[in-house]
């Protein structure tokens, strides 16, 4: 399966250059296979500038970060010969794995076969997007795949393109990863999730990112609140909001089924 890997990125020149960019290095990924998605093409400069010259970027057009994980369902689907892509935020520090006892995590080593095996069991089952647990603490973590109704987090996840079947797209900036796996899940049937992986990043991040296209954390968790509240609504029995001490969240219902009809 021929993929790619897609690094949405607003205003984080430096992060990316400090941490996805090496990690992805670390793995031997090609930087001929990396494409930095930007919103316009004066920041398309800005990362250039800063010595991060020798990967792709495709610019979007695009503001927030629901409009830019839209642009990259719609401009994969119209890219000849790619069967999916790999989409990984700007400040991934580290992949954690699961250790055989389930007691403590260790940095992955190889990603490139995970990143094989995840697409072609996705692929088996008819699915198409897989993901892995946000967190890298043991006690979130499991050597259990699972297929039903999961979260499948933004940071980290890959889909593959069903040009055979109708195109998924969010329509809010905070939530945009949980609607987008309600949306799979509804469209075929689950969703796979590798919860032996884990990441290593900082959320919430005020640096550029979904803080700085909002004007700062508290635009930001004033939106997470609408947009969960919004979430439960439009998804009921699949989606609850609930109050945490960062601010809202989601909490997705994992005995979920789908109606046939």
């Amino acid at each position: 399966m021929k993929y790619q890997i897609a690094i949405p990125s607003y205003n984080r020149a430096t992060i990316l250059k400090k941490k996805t960019l090496p990690l992805l290095k670390r793995f031997n990924i090609n930087n001929s296979d990396i494409y930095i998605f930007v919103e316009t093409e004066e920041m398309k400069k800005e990362y250039q500038a800063s010595g991060i010259t020798t990967y792709r970027y495709v610019v979007t057009n695009t503001k927030g970060i629901c409009e830019k994980r839209n642009f990259l369902e719609t401009y994969y689907r119209e890219q000849v010969g790619i069967d999916g892509y790999i989409s990984i935020d700007d400040d991934i520090q580290d992949i954690f794995e699961l250790s055989e006892d389930s007691k403590t995590v260790e940095p992955v080593k190889n990603i490139r076969n995970f990143f094989d095996r995840a697409f072609a069991e996705t692929n088996a089952r008819g699915y198409s997007i897989w993901g892995v647990s946000p967190l890298h603490n043991p006690f979130f973590m499991s050597h259990e795949k699972s297929t039903n109704l999961k979260y499948i987090c933004g940071a980290l996840n890959g889909r593959i393109i069903r040009r055979d079947r109708f195109e998924i797209h969010a329509d809010v900036d905070h939530c945009e990863d949980f609607q987008f796996s309600m949306e799979y899940f509804l469209r075929d049937g689950g969703v796979m999730k590798y919860n032996h992986l884990g990441l290593k990043t900082k959320y919430f991040e005020k640096e550029g990112g979904i803080c700085g296209s909002m004007g700062g954390l508290d635009n930001r968790k004033k939106n997470m609140e609408e947009n969960c509240k919004y979430m439960e609504d439009r998804y009921p029995g699949m989606a609850t909001a609930i109050e945490k001490k960062f601010g809202w969240d989601l909490k997705l219902n994992w005995r979920f089924k789908q109606l046939v009809l």
